[in-house]
């Protein structure tokens, strides 16, 4: 039985924290691992109710790294480590683009030794080139489940993921309101409970995204649900969010573009449906389930297990 150390600083929900939280849940029903969690002294873990479900014998207080076989690090939690690693094997989750950006702050930790999981073939290609140490794609994976449709969807009512740009989302919201379509925008984090119910009765999705992303959750758990997308690209969304297939993708922030998309859905039945079944379609390659699979296929390959 190997022994994992997770560290995280948590405050609030996101989408990187989401993916960390999975690969914990994947390392505990892994036979073979013993997966164990340190939050910061900044963090507030019980916030949202976000890491129920954790056992609390696998909460820690410190690090000791003689207790265990390997860490386990995503982003900048390479700053909670004091010293020397002692040669533990380090699995190091990147999930955006900028990692590979020598002006990010994020850049100067690939010259570490460890082993790592991209999120996008995006973001593999941004760092490899600056990796120390091997470098594989396991696309971000979802509950598909928690988004499907359990529900009516409001014909042709829309919902916009604003919080990474809530000037322009609300913007958008007020041009739409406007045009009389029915709207409703999410500027602040909610728990994904929430985020999926708005999700399932909404019949088009609004992703707002950054100018770069290493994935896009959002807009990947809206396909799921069985809205309709628009979607800028993001770089790292590339994998599923195909212009004209599975999303429309007004260039970023981008107002008018944005409005039209949506106009365009909402006067399109023919084309909306097409959007929805494709992204179904689409989202069902993303399984959270797929994601576990290549994970502990990852640990074989390299003798992590």
């Amino acid at each position: 039985m190997r022994k994992i150390l997770f560290i995280r600083r948590f405050k609030k929900v996101s989408g990187g924290q989401i993916k960390v939280r999975d690969y914990f849940f994947h390392c505990l029903d892994y036979p073979d691992f013993e997966p164990f969690l340190y939050f910061t002294a900044d963090s507030k873990p019980d916030r949202d109710n976000f890491w129920a479900g954790v056992p609390e014998n696998r909460r820690v207080s410190s690090i000791d790294l003689q207790e265990y076989d390997l860490i386990f690090i995503a982003g900048r939690d390479w700053e909670y480590m004091n010293g020397d690693l002692q040669n533990k094997p380090v699995i190091n989750l990147i999930q955006h683009v900028k990692h590979g950006e020598p002006d990010n702050p994020r850049f100067r930790y690939l010259s570490r030794p460890a082993y790592r999981i991209c999120v996008s073939r995006q973001v593999e290609e941004a760092i490899k080139p600056h990796s120390n140490g091997p470098v594989v794609t396991i696309p971000n994976g979802i509950a598909i489940e928690r988004f499907e449709a359990k529900q009516t969807k409001e014909h042709a009512s829309v919902m916009i993921a604003g919080k990474k740009n809530p000037e322009f989302a609300l913007k958008l919201y007020d041009a739409l309101v406007a045009r009389s379509i029915q709207a409703s925008v999410l500027i602040d984090p909610v728990p994904q409970e929430v985020f999926a119910q708005q999700l399932q009765k909404s019949d088009i999705f609004v992703g707002i995204t950054n100018r770069t992303e290493g994935f896009f959750l959002p807009a990947l758990e809206a396909m799921a649900a069985g809205c309709a997308v628009v979607c800028t690209d993001a770089v790292g969304n590339r994998g599923f969010c195909i212009d004209q297939q599975t999303a429309l993708q007004p260039q970023y922030l981008d107002l008018e573009a944005h409005v039209n998309a949506v106009l365009r859905l909402v006067a399109e039945g023919g084309l909306r449906q097409q959007l929805q079944k494709a992204g179904k379609r689409m989202a069902a390659n993303y399984s959270l389930e797929k994601e576990r699979q290549r994970f502990y296929a990852f640990l074989i390959e390299f003798g992590l297990v």
